[in-house]
């Protein structure tokens, strides 16, 4: 049963329905799908969404695409995404996203997700489509918008001027200066005017004092 579920499909992640159809012959295909998930064959995300277990497994599932799939509208941001794009030394455990929903946390057998609530208008700015193997893919946010999503979402973060910015993101971010150099600027511009906010408008003009390029 599972050797004729994994021979249909070449990707690790699997969704409720093409599970159904797949078991459609069964007369409980219910019953047999909870059969597949305490032998191990798959494991459940979260309800409707389930990739393959070790033993049936072709190649690593991606956490990034399941962070699309988990909750959504999203894409991965924040620290996930800074460490993804090399902007940070220290490695992302938690999977980090931004949502047009509300804020949630989901713990799954695979790991930790987290979502972040952002307003539509700031939104749909600065998004990549990354391709995957097997015909998979997955939205993250450029390395402009990582940072800026995480600045903003910093609610704690009170900043008086372009030295305070300066410290945030060398000592608490850790991100070294020619990281920075590298962000494009006009890009930095359009997704900080979407923001409307005085600590955006202070990252831009830290960068553009001598950091960022044309």
């Amino acid at each position: 049963m599972i050797i004729e579920i994994r021979n249909k499909v070449e990707h690790e992640e699997l969704d409720y329905n093409f599970l159904m159809d797949c078991l459609k012959d069964y007369r409980k295909p219910r019953d047999k799908l909870s059969l597949l998930i305490n032998r191990g064959d798959l494991i459940r995300i979260k309800k409707g969404l389930y990739v393959f277990g070790e033993k049936i497994a072709r190649s690593p599932y991606s956490r990034e695409v399941l962070a699309n799939l988990i909750n959504g509208p999203s894409y991965v941001s924040l620290e996930y995404a800074l460490n993804y794009w090399g902007m940070i030394p220290e490695k992302a455990h938690v999977v980090t996203s931004v949502t047009l929903g509300k804020s949630r946390k989901y713990q799954t057998p695979v790991g930790y997700f987290t979502y972040r609530h952002l307003a539509r208008d700031r939104y749909w700015v600065g998004i990549n489509l990354v391709g995957r193997d097997m015909g998979r893919s997955f939205l993250i946010a450029t390395m402009e918008k990582a940072l800026v999503d995480t600045i903003w979402s910093d609610k704690s973060l009170k900043l008086q001027g372009v030295v305070d910015m300066e410290q945030y993101l060398s000592e608490q971010l850790r991100i070294d200066e020619d990281v920075l150099s590298s962000l494009n600027n006009p890009r930095m511009e359009f997704i900080c005017s979407c923001f409307h906010s005085a600590k955006i408008n202070l990252l831009l003009q830290y960068l553009q004092q001598g950091i960022l390029h044309e």
